[in-house]
Parts: structure tokens; C-alpha cells; sequence
């Protein structure tokens, strides 16, 4: 009875490692600071990232689809004028933080975040 107990949890953990093994990343995310984010200039754009002072930019295709938020990833969406408008304000906040997510299967920009300790 325990070697068929001990059977049915070894069958069970080998097929949930199969069942598993297929998962891949949608999308991840990178916290950086405001100075290091070269916002796109219009929807069809790039943004530049550098994650370190001696590290090279990054780009990354933004789009229609690229959503932008100010204040955390449930605040509502915004255009990229006012994303825009309240990153250059924000520049002088040292706490001032920004969440690029992207879909790394295509480097296209899934999300900005604008985090600020501003209330």
C-alpha cells in the first residue's frame, strides 16, 4: 500500500512538471528611474532605457496598443502628451520611478508606469 501511495505521488509531481514546463513569460518588467527613460516622441515610436550609468540603451517599439499610466499600474490610462507632460514634471522628484513592461518574445512595450511620492 506505500509503494503504491508513493507510485501515485511520483506520477503526480512528474505530471504536474509537465504541465508547468510549458509556461513562458508574457511580459516583464523593468523599474528604472526616471533619467534613465528616453519617452517615445509619438505612438509609433521607440523608448530607450538604460538600466545602469555605463550600460547601453535598450529600445523598445511602443504602439497604439501601449498603455500609460501616472501614479501606479491601476491608475487610469492617459495619452502620452499627458504621460509626458507629468514625466518632465516629475524630474525633479528623486524618487520619482518608472515601470516599463514589455513582451520580451517581441521587445514591444506593453505598458509605462510614472510613479512619483507626489500626492
Amino acid at each position: 500500500m506505500a509503494n503504491l501511495r508513493l507510485a501515485l505521488i511520483t506520477f503526480a509531481l512528474l505530471l504536474s512538471g509537465v504541465a508547468f514546463g510549458g509556461l513562458h513569460e508574457i511580459e516583464k518588467v523593468m523599474e528604472l528611474g526616471l533619467s534613465d527613460v528616453q519617452l517615445p516622441a509619438h505612438e509609433a515610436d521607440v523608448v530607450r532605457v538604460r538600466q545602469c550609468a555605463k550600460c547601453n540603451a535598450l529600445e523598445f517599439a511602443v504602439n497604439r496598443e501601449t498603455v500609460y499610466r501616472i501614479g501606479g499600474l491601476r491608475a487610469p490610462s492617459v495619452t502620452l502628451q499627458e504621460f509626458s507632460v507629468a514625466a518632465r514634471k516629475a524630474l525633479q522628484d528623486d524618487e520619482a520611478a518608472v515601470l516599463v513592461g514589455y513582451r520580451p518574445d517581441s521587445n514591444t512595450v506593453t505598458r509605462i508606469v510614472l510613479v512619483t511620492s507626489a500626492k
